[in-house]
């Protein structure tokens, strides 16, 4: 069965079925003008009883009106958790990090939604320039332009634009933008969107009001996020998985894959480099983890001395009540599991102490009063001098933390060297990362100092540049990450150097502990060979490619003379031959070179339409290449 047939079939079976939970009877609609568009009255009320769609002052939906760009973005924006009460502090970074960018675009409403899939990867520069710069922020959107956004708010770019022999049996899909192609079968293929009933596509034509409440419930249904705020209690490296505790002391724990994106502070980091004891927003799509943010370290709790007046058992929690200072109004709070089962055994009249969550939960109760508690602090790079499974004593470069003991709580988070462990795992001689409230260690994150350090030589293929950066290396052919200790040695040509000045393909000697890098020194005499720039001449294309010599030989690969029609900056390149005909060229991020005729370096978005490319590829079928060297004339 095609593509084309499936989507509509799937779309079709859809409609039936949320037809059935959603309809409403007629004249009890949300809206009054609603009726006669009985394909789209149920996706437009489950849509608005989400919150997720409006109506006008006057009690109409306007279903044939055109949707604008803004309109549209901010609506996808809504179902991928930007009104999320959970992802309040995602927004507030969000308003941080991409506010004042978007002043520029003069919007009068929809600035936070922005942000947010800007926080999210979901758009980036190009596309805000394409969407929202100008007037374009209040044309219509059109359908192939809905494709591309909706990919992206699915976080389907990867996928949709590895499918290099995308097919689409559309009347009219020569009429599909050559860089909007692979986002039209992405939707089409996964039900978002569908065809016309004369079997088009219709590119061109504008969204209305009444199609983007189905597509925008397509949306939702295929991804179903939810959003679960806890504090990240360790994280095992060998079996992947995190566990968490949130505000009433649930735990949970979840398995993760290479998928799932971590960011620190708006920035995109390894698993590995989140901390024990962090605040993050987890986010799950049908039940799966497919990111961690972080958002805050263990805030310091706000603590409340009183005098005990009993409690109360509500439908799903119990609250204590005391009586404050010389207040005579009695106040109630709402208390975890742990902190209801200490207030059954105090008797009323005597002292307490409350402990509260950032959100004003109960999460500890202490009989007396604790005078001036000690605020939540992290102390790092402390080395264990002496520990007997209840008291650690740390040796540390600051005075005031140098030869001080602590008290460790029964049941802290540890991990050791990246995996989950125990208290019984922590000896004298680990460096640790030690996390304190109310005086008693309450997580350790722990790497053994018995650990020696190893060495190794490959080739860099990724620096992730953030405030926890870290280098993928190939090393005996297997791709592995690092992080860095606090004053890593970095050397280039025999002189000091920084990671920043390290490049993609560059040959590396490295030594390291536990995944962190000590040193990196540049193998001078294994630099990478500059690209040569060959004639514009066209090599026959039907040559039998030798048989390839290791893994990086271009044997295989054929140089491509022709005119740029499309370029998208995912990376993918249509170029029209001497004879008429069109190719995709591929460019992928982490291998494709970029220069001009004179060796200057260039990039992917220095490709204009028109220009004329010199392109070194690998065929892969289907008239699709894999470009591992672009030249620009």
């Amino acid at each position: 069965m095609n593509k084309f047939l499936k989507g509509v079939i799937a779309a079709l079976a859809c409609l039936s079925m949320t037809a059935q939970v959603y309809a409403a009877p007629e004249g009890s609609y949300s809206f009054s003008d609603i009726a006669d568009f009985e394909w789209a009255v149920p996706y437009i009320e489950a849509m608005h009883s989400r919150g997720y769609i409006s109506g006008y002052e006057d009690g109409t939906y306007k279903p044939d009106n055109d949707v604008t760009r803004l309109e549209c973005i901010s609506l996808f924006a809504r179902a991928m958790g930007s009104s999320d009460p959970v992802n309040e502090p995602i927004m507030n970074m969000a308003r941080d990090m991409y506010g004042g960018m978007l002043q520029s675009y003069n919007l009068d409403w929809g600035t936070d939604a922005i942000a947010y899939m800007m926080y999210k990867g979901m758009l980036d520069t190009d596309d805000l320039n394409t969407y929202l710069a100008g007037g374009a922020k209040d044309e219509p959107m059109k359908r192939y332009e809905a494709a591309v956004i909706i990919t992206k708010a699915m976080n389907g770019e990867a996928e949709a634009l590895s499918d290099l022999g995308a097919v689409l049996d559309y009347t009219d899909s020569s009429d599909i933008p050559a860089d909007a192609f692979q986002y039209v079968a992405y939707v089409s293929d996964k039900g978002i969107m569908r065809g016309m009933d004369d079997g088009s596509f219709s590119p061109q034509t504008p969204v209305k009001r009444s199609q983007v409440a189905v597509m925008l419930a397509n949306t939702v249904n295929a991804m179903e996020y939810t959003y679960v705020r806890a504090k990240i209690t360790g994280i095992d490296m060998t079996r992947m998985m995190i566990s968490t505790e949130n505000s009433e002391g649930v735990t949970n724990v979840y398995p993760y894959d290479g998928g799932v994106i971590a960011r620190m502070g708006g920035q995109k980091i390894q698993m590995s480099l989140l901390q024990s004891g962090t605040d993050a927003v987890f986010a799950m799509s049908n039940g799966t983890l497919i990111s961690v943010d972080a958002v805050s370290d263990v805030s310091t709790a706000e603590t409340v001395i009183g005098i005990y007046q009993g409690s109360v058992a509500g439908e799903d929690r119990t609250y204590v009540q005391i009586l404050v200072g010389g207040e005579t109004e009695v106040r109630t709070y709402a208390c975890s599991n742990a902190a209801a089962a200490v207030a059954a055994g105090i008797t009323t009249g005597e002292t307490i102490t409350l402990v509260l969550s950032e959100e004003g939960i109960v999460s500890k109760i202490t009989v007396g009063a604790v005078s001036n508690p000690t605020q939540a602090i992290t102390i790092k790079n402390a080395t264990v001098t002496a520990y007997n499974g209840t008291t650690m004593t740390i040796a540390h470069t600051e005075a005031g933390y140098n030869g001080k003991s602590f008290n460790v709580k029964a049941d802290a988070s540890v991990t050791k060297n990246s995996v989950i462990s125990t208290l019984n795992d922590i000896q004298t001689g680990d460096i640790v990362t030690i996390k304190i409230n109310d005086g008693v260690i309450t997580s350790i994150d722990a790497v053994s100092s018995s650990t020696p350090a190893e060495s190794g030589s490959g080739t860099i293929k990724q620096i992730i540049i953030s405030d926890l950066p870290s280098v993928t290396i190939n090393i005996a052919g297997q791709n592995r990450t690092y992080g860095f200790v606090e004053n890593p040695t970095f050397t280039r040509n025999g002189q000091p150097a920084t990671v920043y000045e390290f490049r993609l393909g560059e040959n590396v000697r490295i030594t390291f502990q536990e995944q962190s890098i000590l040193t990196m020194e540049l193998i001078t005499d294994t630099q990478p060979q500059q690209p040569v720039v060959q004639p514009t001449a066209e090599p026959p294309q039907n040559d039998t490619p030798s048989e390839p010599q290791d893994d990086d030989s271009d044997s295989n690969n054929v140089m491509l003379t022709g005119t740029v029609a499309g370029a998208s900056p995912s990376g993918l390149v249509i170029m029209t031959m001497s004879d008429g005909t069109q190719i995709r060229i591929w460019c992928r991020t982490d291998t494709t070179e970029y220069s001009d005729l004179e060796g200057t370096q260039k990039s992917m978005s220095d490709i204009a339409v028109g220009q004329t490319l010199s392109v070194t590829a690998e065929p892969s079928g289907d008239g699709v290449y894999m470009a591992s060297l672009v030249v620009i004339h």
